[in-house]
């Protein structure tokens, strides 16, 4: 893969990451029921240790029972002590995360190229 495909697939794992959000909280327990969660598997692992790497992720919660709901939203069918079958991380976003998402780093370079070549063309004119 080249390096460009490559930091578009790290880039869109951290998009990904930054959809997640809770939907409901349920009871007794205080289960948090994530939407668009983002699901790790073997391809994009990397991506999510590059993130971390980066400091554009961290780790919010170590090993949360992870489990899945029905198509429809709704809890399967299933006891309680099986509902949860996998655990995984929660990660969050850093302020650096949220500036490449935001690419306020190309904003600011472009910005500053600007101003510069308005100045020299101010003072040659």
């Amino acid at each position: 893969m080249s390096y460009l495909k490559r930091e578009i697939k790290i880039r869109k794992t951290l998009r990904k990451i930054a959809k997640q959000r809770v939907a409901m909280v349920l009871d007794p327990h205080k289960v948090w029921v994530i939407e668009h969660a983002l699901m790790t598997n073997r391809s994009n692992e990397a991506d999510i240790a590059t993130c971390i790497m980066r400091g554009w992720i961290e780790v919010l919660s170590e090993s949360i029972p992870k489990g899945s709901l029905n198509p429809d939203g709704s809890l399967p069918d299933v006891p309680l002590n099986q509902l949860f079958n996998e655990t995984e991380n929660l990660y969050k976003i850093t302020d650096s995360g949220w500036a490449v998402i935001n690419r306020q780093n190309t904003i600011i370079t472009v910005t500053l190229i600007v101003a510069f070549l308005t100045l020299i063309i101010m003072l040659f004119d």
